[in-house]
Formats: C-alpha cells, structure tokens, sequence
C-alpha cells in the first residue's frame, strides 16, 4: 500500500473519531492491544505463537514476511468497544456482513446456509 491511495478526508476523520473513543474507553486496554498486535509483525514472536497452536511446526529457515493486509473492525461508539463479532444486516434482498474480519470465514458454506435460513427478509 501506498500512503496516498484510496485516501478520504472523510474516512480519516472517522477512524480518529474512533480512536479516540477506543482511547477513552474503560472496556479496552488499547494500548495493550496495539502492543499485542505489533508482536505479530515480527517473526518470533509470530512463530512463537503458532508453535502453541501446533506441536508439528518447525521453524522454517526461509521463512520470508509479506506486507500485512489491513483488517478493519467496528468500533461500538455506544459501548466503546470493539465489535468482536459478525453483524448481518439484510435490506430487501441484499445481505450486508459487517465486521468481517476473516474472509475465509465469511466464504465458508455453513455461514452461506446460516444466511439464508436465519436472515428474515432474505428470499
């Protein structure tokens, strides 16, 4: 990503707004998290933590990192929080899935199935 792309005025104003909810906030230790989520960028402490997930992960020597993707998560302004979960919102027969922070998840056919037979306007 480049510094300049795909910028708005308008959406900086709102990820300040944000933050500056997410700041002010009892329910999140948000300088924790942002430490927590800088571990993940470097390799050690990444391999670190996928080595408690699996006993069969050996350390690749040639390992290489890529760019990390953004992931966006909604704020809860009324409860100053993050969202940690899926929010579906269904208007006529469109199917909005906010917070999507796994697209692997949000492609998965069990989710597809729980659409469709639990969104009450979606034919």
């Amino acid at each position: 990503y480049k510094i300049r792309d795909g910028f708005s005025l308008a959406e900086l104003n709102e990820f300040l707004r944000a933050s500056k909810t997410l700041l002010s906030s009892n329910e999140l230790d948000f300088f924790k998290l942002a430490l927590g989520e800088g571990k993940k960028l470097l390799k050690k402490p990444l391999l670190k933590r996928a080595k408690g997930l699996t006993n069969t992960l050996a350390e690749n020597e040639n390992w290489r990192s890529h760019p990390a993707g953004i992931r966006a998560q909604l704020v809860n302004t009324r409860t100053k929080s993050l969202e940690m979960d899926y929010i579906v919102k269904t208007e006529k027969n469109v199917v909005h899935i906010l917070n999507a922070v796994s697209p692997g998840w949000t492609s998965a056919i069990p989710f597809a199935r729980w659409i469709v037979e639990n969104q009450p306007n979606f034919n």
